[in-house]
């Protein structure tokens, strides 16, 4: 089953703003009071499903786009509708970092790797993917 890509959006933005409060720094300096969590974000976004904003931080600081490049990848896979079953090839298998270390010639499902992409950012996962869709990662950029 897919989701519309509206509730692929705000699913995606739950799922990172759940992770950034994983990642929050909650020590304190002695004598010092906070009225809530301190995000470790550099630069944070959260949009509601309609495009407003709802907070942000340093929206307009230059970042590497690997995590917007993901969110790409996640949305063009759900939306390509693609085969249930990915063969990982080895350009795939050799990308590494993060996630489940594929092995070229293992065989997975779309949504196994669509967790791994969102839930651990990891690379191997998005090009397998992006091959998945376009047949390599070069045609799924062009």
């Amino acid at each position: 089953m897919y989701l519309s890509t509206n509730r692929f959006i705000a699913l995606s933005c739950a799922l990172i703003v759940a992770a950034s409060f994983l990642l929050l720094d909650r020590s304190s300096r002695a004598g010092e009071r906070r009225l809530g969590p301190r995000l470790g974000c550099v630069s944070c976004l959260l949009v509601a499903d309609d495009g407003r904003v709802l907070w942000s931080r340093r929206p307009d600081l230059r970042l590497p786009n690997a995590s917007t490049t993901k969110m790409v990848v996640a949305l063009v896979t759900q939306a390509a509708d693609p085969e249930p079953m990915v063969l990982v090839s080895a350009e795939a298998a050799a990308t590494g970092g993060g996630g489940p270390q594929l092995r070229a010639g293992d065989r997975l499902p779309v949504s196994k790797l669509l967790a791994a992409l969102l839930m651990a950012s990891s690379n191997d996962a998005a090009v397998a993917l992006a091959e998945h869709v376009a047949g390599s990662s070069e045609r799924f950029v062009a």
